[in-house]
């Protein structure tokens, strides 16, 4: 067993400690981590040098973990959609580098299930759009005001509808949300619709190039919302059809 016995401890790289149970050969040799109990063959290399790796050690923004399960991060090499999904997850609500640049991801966080791969990926394919071409995770339209990653918070939809409600307050300045001023002075609705900028007016004050910026949005989010109506959580769904600008001059974020 070249000094590898049953009942050594082993403390790992990763700073977890591990016990031997078995040596089968220099390449088969069983050990279980004391932090969970799982049990594994590794090789002797590994042992000697404390190179073992724990499934549950948090890797990607000192949160999420690979875990245990049927899921892998790589499949013929490639990342899947799925561990990509999840990676990005994370990298919006822990990576101080990303709430830098996207603040409003600011409080947000991913639910203690989530931090596990193996339970992401559970849920994920489970969903009806799981798979889809030009779905994504969104966690804002089950739950308005919704700060938590988690399965009941949280659906897959076409980018389209994720982008529907996204608000670029720092564009538009100390003006309402759906406004500008043009060269003379005067104000003009306008709102994207397909990628493109749509602009209503000129008016005369605030007040009304907001009024129409709020009725022509909310004709938008409705007629967006039908077009996908079978592809949405119904819940989803319900809450775009009920949506409202609201008088406070900030679309849901």
């Amino acid at each position: 067993m070249i000094g590898i016995k049953p009942g050594q401890m082993i403390h790992t790289k990763e700073g977890y400690d591990v016990e031997v149970l078995e040596y089968k050969n220099s390449t088969r040799i069983l050990v279980r981590h004391l932090d969970n109990g799982y049990e594994q063959e590794v090789n002797a290399v590994s042992v000697r040098q404390g190179a073992i790796k724990n499934p549950y050690h948090p890797t990607v923004y000192g949160i999420g973990y690979l875990g245990v399960g049927e899921y892998r991060s790589r499949v013929n090499g490639n990342r899947p959609k799925v561990y990509s999904l999840w990676v990005a997850m994370l990298k919006r609500a822990y990576s101080p580098k990303s709430l830098a640049a996207r603040p409003t991801y600011q409080g947000c966080y991913v639910c203690k299930e989530w931090h596990n791969f193996q339970n992401f990926a559970e849920w994920y394919y489970q969903q009806p759009n799981s798979g889809k071409e030009g779905f994504t995770l969104d966690k804002d339209l089950m739950v308005w005001g919704n700060r938590e990653y988690g399965p009941s918070t949280c659906s897959l939809v076409p980018q389209e509808v994720n982008k529907l409600l996204t608000d670029h307050g720092n564009a538009r300045g100390a003006l309402p949300i759906g406004v500008i001023v043009n060269p003379k002075g005067l104000y003009i609705a306008q709102l994207s619709v397909h990628g493109s900028r749509v602009k209503f007016g000129p008016y005369s004050t605030v007040e009304e190039a907001y009024a129409v910026y709020k009725m022509e949005k909310e004709k938008h989010v409705k007629k967006v919302a039908i077009k996908y109506k079978d592809q949405l959580h119904r819940k989803v769904f319900d809450n775009l059809m009920e949506w409202e600008v609201t008088n406070d001059l900030q679309d849901t974020q």
